[in-house]
């Protein structure tokens, strides 16, 4: 789990990794993460996905840097991105959706919660529809700050829960215990990008949306033989609350 460095007293714990294809050595990924992110294949982008079904030799991961504070990890992971460049603006071979300083490609849910393409489009479509209330720019950064303290809160209770998690790929997590991490910190990108103007109000709605019914799935499949009843509480907890969050934001 992060944890508090004794010089500054900054949470760390964070990494920075690529993803390269095993055949020529080319990254296609870099990616922000924390315990066993960098191996797991669960919750990535259709393009990622595409990428890694079409090598022909697999893929290897590499850590960049670790122990880095949050901040340190977005930083390096954008400048990573901006050194190799991404497919999707033709300047390099990177999947990745965005500049970075966010969790890019995990704002979307696993294969096993994945709907099927017609149900998928109408849910965007509501969403989109969803009319929000008009918010001033010092009101969306405030909204930002409050999540983001509140994830913080919820972070350091799931720390508490879980414990340090080893970084082997072969460690075993919950499903439940991975989705509350996820949840966790794609929502504390979301509103950090939302205080910082970098996210519009209508994206952090959808981007909090998907997460909560993401974990709102995951909780349906709760097994006490399989999941700590405190893990299951925490979730419902998480869920309850980006509940309240989005009715607060429509009309």
């Amino acid at each position: 789990m992060p944890r508090a460095n004794d010089n500054d007293g900054v949470e760390r714990g964070f990494y920075v990794y690529v993803h390269k294809d095993k055949s020529n050595d080319v990254p296609f990924y870099v990616g922000k993460g924390r315990g066993k992110r960098a191996y797991s294949e669960s919750r990535r982008t259709r393009a990622w996905s595409e990428k890694v079904a079409g090598l022909q030799n697999g893929y290897e991961v590499g850590i960049v840097a670790e122990d880095l504070s949050e901040e340190e990890a977005f930083d390096l992971e954008g400048d990573l991105i901006g050194k190799y460049g991404r497919l999707i603006n033709n300047t390099g071979p990177l999947v990745n959706k965005t500049e970075g300083g966010s969790l890019d490609g995990e704002i979307i849910a696993s294969i096993s919660f994945a709907l099927p393409r017609t149900q998928e489009e109408q849910r965007e479509a509501d969403r989109e529809a969803t009319p929000l209330k008009q918010h001033t720019w010092e009101i969306r950064k405030q909204l930002g700050a409050s999540i983001t303290t509140q994830f913080q809160s919820f972070q350091r209770s799931y720390d508490a829960l879980v414990g340090e998690f080893v970084e082997e790929a072969e460690d075993e997590e919950t499903d439940l215990e991975g989705a509350i991490d996820d949840v966790i910190q794609v929502a504390l990108s979301s509103a950090k990008h939302l205080a910082k103007r970098q996210l519009s109000l209508n994206d952090f709605y959808r981007d909090i949306e998907e997460e909560r019914e993401y974990l709102e799935s995951m909780l349906e499949d709760y097994d006490p033989e399989v999941d700590k009843a405190e893990i299951a509480s925490l979730a419902k907890e998480v869920e309850g609350y980006l509940r309240e969050r989005l009715a607060n934001l429509r009309e």
